[in-house]
């Protein structure tokens, strides 16, 4: 039924199958690879525990104790790589990678500051982050005291959401009326200090520079617990 050539179809398979070996690795010997280092470029020295990539492919390495780093087996062709470190700015370049080379790329990083989390100490009278309080703090910064061009605590205040001003007497969520003399539910603090006047009760706020703030923390909620009758 199958003739003289019955025999052939395995060998031929086998042909194949070392065929196909031999070109992957003939493919695996033509990779390169990227070398290099990462150094500080104001002082020179090596910047530690940096991170490189290859854009738009799945490599990348972390640059040891002395800024060395190294990312093999890659396929021969041009890359953009990025390098990244804590409190550096990010610096991209392009090498090209040749077959069975190592291309040498070294990266210069420029220090920069890092914008960190904004931290408040109303709630529970110690510094700490802001989303882990376990109550609702607005925190107005000097920068937008600034954009809104206001001129006293009673005009910054005001944009704060559920936050009522007349005069110097506030409420915070309904919880006081304006009555002129009848005192107030919501505690002012300067510095940790309360700024209630002994008279009426009320908070003599247009005697603050606002030009001397350096950020106001709105307490939203009942806190008598921690400062008293006067924090409801």
């Amino acid at each position: 039924m199958f003739g003289p050539n019955r025999h052939r179809w395995p060998i031929l398979f086998l042909a194949s199958v070392f065929l196909l070996v031999r070109i992957q690795g003939l493919w695996a010997e033509e990779r390169g690879g990227i070398t290099g280092k990462v150094l500080n470029a104001k002082t020179g020295k090596p910047v530690p525990y940096a991170n490189v990539i290859v854009v738009g492919t799945v490599l990348g390495a972390a640059a040891d104790e002395h800024g060395r780093f190294v990312i093999p087996a890659v396929d021969p062709g041009r890359y953009q790589l990025i390098c990244s470190a804590i409190g550096y700015q990010n610096q991209s370049k392009e090498i090209e990678v040749l077959p069975g080379r190592t291309a040498t790329v070294i990266f210069s990083l420029t220090p920069t500051s890092i914008q960190l989390q904004r931290l408040v100490v109303t709630a529970n009278r110690f510094e700490q982050r802001q989303e882990e309080i376990p109550a609702t703090v607005h925190v107005i910064s000097p920068e937008e005291i600034a954009q809104r061009n206001v001129i006293t605590v009673p005009d910054a205040i005001q944009y704060v959401p559920g936050v009522q001003v007349a005069g110097n007497n506030i409420s915070i969520r309904g919880s006081s009326a304006f009555t002129q003399g009848l005192g107030t539910r919501v505690l002012v603090l300067l510095d940790g200090v309360p700024i209630l006047s002994g008279d009426d009760g009320s908070a003599s706020l247009d005697a603050i520079p606002v030009t001397e703030i350096s950020q106001i923390e709105v307490l939203k909620g009942a806190n008598s617990a921690l400062y008293g009758s006067s924090a409801m």
